[in-house]
C-alpha cells in the first residue's frame, strides 16, 4: 500500500503542478517551508526504519497465528502511510487533496483489520457465534453509553450482523464521499488560479467547496460514530475474553491519527476564511500554502508520537507463542539489548554475568 502510494504521487506530481526549486528561490514560498520539510522528512525515514524493525519482530513471533500478523501490521501501517502521504504533501501542497484521499481511505479499511484482530484474540467468528449465542448483550455502548434506558438483548448472529454492518459502512463512506471530497477539492484549487471573461474570479466552485466540505465533515463524523458503536457491541458482547488485551488503548491510539488530522483539517478551513494565516501571496499557491505546510508537519509529528505508543500496546507478547519462543521473547528485544531468559537445559538466566552462579546456588 506504501508503495502504490508513493507510485500515484510520482504520476501526480506532474499533473498537480508540483513547485520548481526556482519557484522556492524566487516566488516566496514562506520562510518555514524548508525547516518544515526537513523536519517532517526525518520523522517519517526514522519512522519507516523503525516499521521495518517492528515488522520483523512480529514475524518472528507470530508463529500460526498468520491471520493475527496480518491484522496487526495492516493496523500499524497507518501511522507510516499518513507521514508518508502528509509529507508528499508537504513537498507539493496541491498533491495533498490526493495523499490524503488515499491515508484515510485505507485508515477507514483497517477498521476490517482492527475487528478481525478482536477476533482471533477470541478464536474465530465461529468461537464468537458458538460462546456468547444467547448472553446478554448491551446496547448502551460508546458512544451511546450515557443512554441507560436502552433494553438489553441477547447475542446472536443477527446482533453480530448488524454491528459489523454499522463497522463496514464506513469504510464504504470513506471511499465513495472521500472521493468526491478530493475531486472537489482539485477542482477548486484549479478555479482560483482561472477567471472568468469578464475579468472576475470565479466563485461559485469555491462556494460549491466550501458547502460540500462541510457537509462531508459532519457526516464523516456521523459515520465514524456509527462504526464505533457497532465494534462496542460486539466488543461488549465478549468483553470477559478479551479484557487483558488492552483493547481500548489500542483503539484509543489507533483513531487518534486520523481525528486529529480532521479537526485540524476544519480548523485551518476555519483559520484560512478569516484570514489568519495572513494577506501575504506566497508564489502561485496563494496563502493556503503556509496552511498545507504546517497542517502536515503537525499530522507527522502526531503520527510519529502514536506510532512509539502503538508499538508498546501492540506487542508481540498478544501472540500465543510457541514453546520455543515463549522463553526467548523479551520486551528489551526492540532494542536490540539481551534478553534474561533461562536455559531449559540448565536453569541458567542468558544475558546476565553472573546469574549462571546464582542459578546454580
Amino acid at each position: 500500500m506504501i508503495l502504490l502510494v508513493c507510485l500515484v504521487a510520482a504520476l501526480a506530481a506532474p499533473v498537480l503542478s508540483e513547485p520548481s526549486m526556482a519557484l522556492i528561490d524566487h516566488k516566496g514560498y514562506p520562510d518555514e517551508w524548508i525547516p518544515i520539510v526537513v523536519v517532517g522528512g526525518v520523522l517519517t525515514l526514522i519512522m519507516l526504519v523503525i516499521n521495518v524493525k517492528v515488522l520483523i519482530q512480529h514475524k518472528k513471533y507470530s508463529v500460526k497465528n498468520t491471520m493475527q500478523f496480518i491484522c496487526t501490521i495492516g493496523i500499524l501501517q497507518v501511522y507510516p502511510l499518513f507521514c508518508i502521504c502528509y509529507f508528499i504533501g508537504t513537498l507539493i501542497p496541491k498533491s495533498l487533496a490526493v495523499m490524503t484521499f488515499f491515508a484515510e481511505t485505507y485508515e477507514a479499511m483497517t477498521f476490517i483489520f482492527f475487528l478481525r484482530l478482536l477476533l482471533t484474540y477470541i478464536g474465530g467468528k465461529k468461537e464468537l457465534n458458538t460462546k456468547f449465542k444467547g448472553t446478554v448483550a448491551h446496547l448502551n455502548v460508546p458512544p451511546c453509553c450515557c443512554l441507560c434506558c436502552l433494553p438489553h438483548v441477547h447475542f446472536s448472529k443477527k446482533f453480530y450482523k448488524i454491528n459489523e454492518f454499522l463497522l463496514l459502512q464506513f469504510g464504504v463512506y470513506q471511499i465513495v464521499f472521500g472521493f468526491i471530497d478530493m475531486m472537489v477539492d482539485l477542482d477548486e484549487s484549479g478555479s482560483t488560479s482561472s477567471t472568468a471573461p469578464n475579468g472576475s474570479t470565479t466563485v461559485l466552485a469555491q462556494e460549491f467547496d466550501t458547502e460540500y466540505t462541510k457537509v462531508y465533515h459532519a457526516l464523516f463524523l456521523v459515520s465514524l460514530l456509527l462504526a464505533i458503536y457497532g465494534l462496542g457491541g460486539i466488543y461488549h458482547a465478549a468483553e470477559a475474553e478479551l479484557m487483558n488485551k488492552n483493547i481500548f488503548k489500542k483503539f484509543i491510539v489507533y483513531k487518534v491519527p486520523v481525528s486529529l488530522a480532521k479537526l485540524q483539517d476544519v480548523f485551518v478551513q476555519i483559520m484560512i476564511s478569516e484570514g489568519g494565516f495572513g494577506t501575504i501571496k506566497y508564489g502561485a499557491f496563494g496563502n493556503e500554502l503556509r496552511a498545507t505546510t504546517w497542517f502536515s508537519l503537525l499530522t507527522i509529528v502526531e503520527c510519529f508520537i502514536c506510532f512509539l505508543l502503538a508499538i508498546h500496546w501492540y506487542s508481540p507478547k498478544d501472540y500465543p507463542a510457541s514453546p520455543d519462543h515463549q522463553s526467548h521473547f523479551s520486551p528489551l528485544g526492540f532494542l536490540g539489548l539481551p534478553a534474561h531468559v533461562e536455559d531449559p537445559h540448565n536453569g541458567a538466566v542468558k544475558g546476565n554475568p553472573g546469574a549462571d552462579h546464582e542459578a546454580k546456588v
